[in-house]
């Protein structure tokens, strides 16, 4: 089973509380949110006469064929709920089948500390945990990898949420894909048009506050590691099977 984000969530979820499947590949999955106002997330139902604007956390152009890229609050409940129940479950149980896990250790959507914890309280010897990461430490298991995640040849400070389990040859997100993320800016229309139409000038990450008050940022959408990440996963795949 193969879950992105929430994805990696709801997959965690089945191989705790069902019968087990083979093994479980995670990209990037919201163990725990990066935000400790997850719970404030339901407060529009508390008001029966909210206004529609009043039910959405964001609202953009929808440029994204994939995904939407307006937020509900309903929507960061659902989340913030299902990563209590994964809380839950995990202080009872384990997840008995092997895992595979790619993660940022710069994500800003997911809290990474709380990704690799997680992998570390899972016992199965045929694990494989790689973590995006521009630090030195050591992490203390055997199965966890340290991959680099600046290019500079590329503009690339460090891995977003969203750039992990994408090839850089993808049409959509990739290198020269057409999607180009720039959420960040919608209140700026200058600095929205520079990011949508810029290149040279342009870095390339995970959003910070130091990284946006320092550069022009586009938030990463593809990973340059790719084919390394994939031989890896066949690697750990052939090993399950």
């Amino acid at each position: 089973m193969v879950g992105f984000s929430t994805g990696g969530t709801l997959a965690l979820h089945e191989g705790l509380t069902q019968e087990p499947v083979q093994a479980v590949v995670l990209f990037s999955p919201a163990v725990k949110l990066k935000t400790n106002l997850g719970f404030m997330a339901n407060w529009h139902k508390a008001i029966s006469w909210a206004s529609t604007d009043k039910k959405w956390i964001d609202i953009a152009p929808d440029e994204d064929y994939a995904k939407y890229e307006s937020f509900t609050f309903n929507a960061a409940d659902q989340i913030y709920q299902l990563t209590q129940r994964l809380d839950s479950e995990a202080g009872s149980n384990t997840v008995r089948v092997p895992i595979f896990m790619a993660l940022s250790e710069d994500d800003a959507t997911v809290d990474a500390a709380d990704g690799i914890a997680f992998f570390k309280a899972q016992s199965n010897p045929r694990s494989r945990l790689i973590v995006y990461s521009n630090r030195e430490q050591t992490l203390g298991d055997s199965r966890i990898q340290r991959r680099r995640s600046a290019y500079d040849e590329f503009g690339i400070l460090n891995f977003s949420h969203l750039s992990v389990h994408i090839a850089p040859q993808n049409p959509h997100y990739g290198r020269d894909g057409d999607y180009k993320n720039c959420l960040h800016y919608l209140g700026d229309a200058p600095k929205w048009k520079a990011c949508k139409e810029g290149r040279g000038e342009i870095k390339y990450g995970e959003l910070s506050s130091e990284a946006l008050n320092k550069y022009l940022m586009r938030r990463l959408s593809y990973n340059p590691d790719f084919e390394g990440l994939m031989m890896l996963l066949d690697g750990f795949l052939k090993s399950v099977n």
